[in-house]
């Protein structure tokens, strides 16, 4: 159909008339108003901001512009201040539980990981490549044994069975000794005057279950090398060829293992008397030392003759035994013989107890290494290092009681110098009326409240906290740190960190006292903080006669029902006058001679006193013993010469024989147990005093000022203590010789010269043999002599290590302040023997 033709105008006036219906929508006009207000607005903001905001202020007048100042402005609302205007109590301190031992422990983990486990599998593998040296790697044809018992190869050979026993040596024989020492380190020494009292104390209660503990951790290990070598290597029978008893451990085995044990045993015994528990306080390093090669092998030669002993004489001697012999001879009836093939076995039991041993060792050293290096934990910032730090020297339990009021000689100043109260407010605020303290005076302390248990050990983190602190307080680029964390505005962390250091000291220095006999128990909660516990009889019947009055707690004492005077032993001039006067009662009276002056009678308790006192100490022989014993034996002729000549060339060696060397007292191992902790004390007493004189530029509020006369005084009662020990080490000859008057030696030369007189006018038949034995008790006592003056040097060196520390610590603070030190007020002994530095250090 054709559409009908429009002509052009009708068109366009078409289309206008449909784009003017279009702008009389509601929405479009809409649309347009908006924009066009927008428009209009934003072009008046533009021109107010470039023209009238300009020019305003030069055509309003004064009056126009408080009016529009006023309808303007608009009233700020008041608020509070969010920072209070007051000295804010800073949070308290942490345990070492929850703040310092968390980032100990996780250093300590990873440097067991990183440093102790990788270098440990190193010695394992070291100590099997030893071993395959002597006897071939992997091989199933070391040395002897009958292998028709066995499976013809090992379980491994070449590279795989090396790795194999690597890891096999690494798991059974080095993680076991890893995992003891980290259990049982302490920072405490085992000390005893005689090894025999050493090995006594470590099987005593406190030390049991240690020594017990390494005993099996050592036996399982020797027996899992043992294992782990039966397994890899086909050359050691397991189990004997008997159609009755099938299962019936071959004698090789039997051997081998019996070894390992006496192994374990000897080794375990090195360590009680070497004292590996301790944490290395020097770090080692991984060069081996002579010794820690040569004792393993020692060992391991001693090991296997003991056990040949023991399954050649002990065992047959067992077999014949009715009652014990019943549950051994059904699994044991082969092992009951003797045979001579186990000995083509001891070459192999030697290198295997020698491969064990020296990993033992070589563990022992490399952890060593790892846990003696300087601990670094990680901080945010110096106040929280500080803070962490501080808890992890904390050992005080609960607050010290009130200082004593006596201090008229060095142990009652100690009492109340060992004792610094914890300060949780700040130096700068008044101070309690009536109080009477200046800022130099120190802080009266408050009422201490009833002990709640036994105090903390002091355990290796205690160590650890003490060191990091020390390389702190004696760093001097360390200045802004020690400022900004110890020297605080409200003394918190001073407080705390003199506090538990004084403690640390006051209970090592109760100790020292006491010539190692440790601090008495804390008292019970109905006894008052600070009474004697050890009251006389007249002060019992006092306090009991006040035991009713209301307030007052006074703790029992019971009577003591033995004689209380200690025996006196009689000197060596009552002795010599005794003799004498026995001799001239014994002569012919004469004409001329006076009668002889009679001594009382003495009753029957004096004459068992001196007699007891007379009798030389009763002391473990071991020669009547191996005397009765020996000839019981069916040992050759041949043995016995050379055990005698081993022990003669033993005792020409040490100077001394196996059994005196073993139950002889050593001063210096009796000074080691007067200061059991000395090395954490040095630390302690080093962090102190280089605090102190830190604080005499850095200490901005003052905050230490008011402690240093309690640090000096407690510090000069602990070097009192040091030096009266040093002084009581003196040989017991020199002591003798000292108290004995000029009256009771003049005698003794008496009675030699008539001795002499005697021995010549018997003749001089047995001149030769009396002089012979005369010149070996000399070389004895000269040897006696040296010995105890060597162990006397050692005894003056261990407490040196701590007098030396407290004489250079008590120095630096005296260097430091100078003439600063008068405006302190000290006791009249403490300012004495402060005197002496002073004038020193002049």
């Amino acid at each position: 159909m054709q559409q009908p033709h429009v002509h052009p105008a009708n068109a366009h006036a078409k289309h206008s008339q449909t784009f003017f219906s279009f702008l009389f929508f509601p929405s479009t006009r809409l649309l347009l108003r908006v924009s066009t207000r927008s428009f209009l607005k934003f072009f008046t903001r533009l021109f107010n901001s470039l023209f009238v905001q300009d020019f305003e202020p030069r055509y309003q007048s004064s009056r126009m512009s408080a009016l529009a100042a006023s309808h303007t402005s608009v009233p700020t609302p008041i608020r509070a201040i969010t920072t209070p205007l007051r000295s804010s109590t800073a949070p308290p301190i942490p345990p070492a539980s929850q703040l310092y031992e968390p980032l100990a422990k996780a250093v300590l983990r990873r440097r067991l990981a990183r440093r102790i486990f990788p270098y440990s599998l190193g010695v394992a593998g070291v100590a099997c490549l030893a071993f395959g040296f002597f006897f071939g790697f992997g091989s199933a044809s070391r040395s002897g044994g009958n292998h028709t018992h066995t499976h013809k190869h090992g379980a491994g050979g070449g590279v795989g069975g090396v790795v194999l026993e690597i890891l096999g040596l690494w798991v059974a024989g080095v993680l076991p000794v890893i995992f003891l020492r980290k259990a049982y380190l302490t920072v405490t020494h085992t000390s005893a005057p005689s090894p025999l009292q050493l090995v006594k104390n470590s099987l005593a209660p406190p030390l049991r279950t240690r020594t017990l503990a390494a005993l099996q951790t050592h036996v399982l290990s020797a027996l899992g090398v043992l294992a782990v070598h039966v397994v890899l290597d086909g050359g050691v029978p397991v189990f004997v060829k008997s159609r009755k008893h099938p299962y019936t451990p071959h004698p090789a085995l039997v051997f081998l293992a019996l070894t390992q044990m006496l192994l374990a045993a000897l080794y375990v015994l090195r360590t009680l008397l070497r004292d590996v528990w301790v944490v290395p306080f020097r770090a080692p390093t991984l060069t081996p030392t002579p010794a820690a090669v040569l004792a393993p092998l020692f060992l391991a030669l001693l090991a296997p003759p003991v056990a040949l002993v023991l399954l050649f004489v002990v065992l047959p001697v067992v077999r014949w035994v009715p009652i014990v012999s019943l549950p051994l001879r059904p699994l044991l009836a082969p092992i009951l013989t003797p045979r001579l093939f186990l000995l083509r076995f001891a070459p192999r039991a030697v290198a295997l107890a020698a491969q064990t041993a020296w990993a033992w060792e070589g563990t022992g050293g490399v952890w060593g290494w790892g846990v003696g290096e300087p601990l670094h934990t990680a901080h945010a910032s110096p106040t929280t290092r500080v803070r962490a730090l501080v808890s992890g020297i904390s050992v005080a339990a609960t607050p010290p009681p009130a200082p004593s009021t006596s201090g008229s000689s060095f142990t009652s100043a100690a009492s109340s110098a060992f004792s610094t109260p914890l300060r949780r407010t700040s130096m700068f605020l008044p101070s309690q009326p009536g109080s009477g303290s200046s800022f130099f005076a120190p802080a009266p302390a408050p009422p201490a409240p009833a002990a709640s248990g036994p105090p903390p050990p002091i355990s290796i983190y205690t160590h650890l906290a003490y060191a990091e602190l020390l390389r702190l307080a004696s760093d001097a680029n360390a200045a802004a740190a020690r400022t900004e964390g110890v020297f605080g505005v409200d003394g918190e962390v001073w407080g705390r960190l003199v506090r538990e250091v004084l403690v640390l000291l006051g209970r090592e220095y109760r100790v020292l006292l006491g010539r190692g006999v440790p601090e008495a128990a804390s008292p019970s909660k109905g006894a008052a903080v600070g009474t004697s516990t050890a009251a006389t009889p007249a002060a019992t019947v006092a306090g009991a006669a006040t035991a009713t009055t209301p307030g007052l707690a006074v703790t029992p004492s019971p009577l003591i029902k033995k004689n209380i005077f200690a025996p006196t032993t009689p000197s060596r001039g009552e002795t010599a006058l005794e003799a004498i006067l026995s001799v001239v009662a014994e002569s012919p009276p004469s004409s001329h001679s006076h009668p002889a002056p009679k001594t009382p009678a003495k009753t029957h308790t004096e004459v068992h006193t001196q007699a007891k006192a007379s009798t030389p100490t009763e002391q473990w022989q071991l020669r009547p013993l191996l005397v009765a014993l020996v000839p019981a034996i069916p040992v050759p002729s041949w043995v016995r010469g050379v055990l005698d000549m081993m022990l003669e060339a033993g005792g020409a060696v040490t100077g001394a024989t196996l059994p005196r060397a073993w139950t002889e007292a050593r001063k210096g191992r009796e000074a080691a147990g007067w200061v059991p902790r000395r090395e954490v004390c040095v630390e302690a007493v080093g962090v102190l005093t280089h605090l102190t004189c830190a604080s005499l530029t850095e200490d901005r509020f003052g905050v230490v000022q008011r402690d240093i006369p309690r640090i000096l005084e407690a510090l000069i009662a602990f070097l009192a203590a040091v030096e009266d020990a040093q002084a009581a080490l003196r040989p017991q000859s020199h002591a003798t010789d000292a108290k004995m008057p000029e009256a009771e030696k003049e005698v003794l030369e008496v009675l030699g010269a008539v001795a002499a007189a005697e021995r010549g006018a018997e003749g001089t038949g047995k001149d030769a043999a009396e002089t012979e034995r005369e010149r070996e008790l000399k070389r004895e006592r000269a040897r006696a002599r040296a010995m105890e003056a060597a162990h006397l040097e050692e005894a003056r060196g261990v407490l040196g290590e701590v007098g030396g520390a407290l004489k250079d610590g008590i120095a630096r603070i005296v260097l430091t302040f100078g003439d600063k030190l008068r405006a302190f007020r000290f006791p009249p002994r403490t300012a004495a023997r402060l005197q002496g530095f002073v004038e020193y250090c002049a």
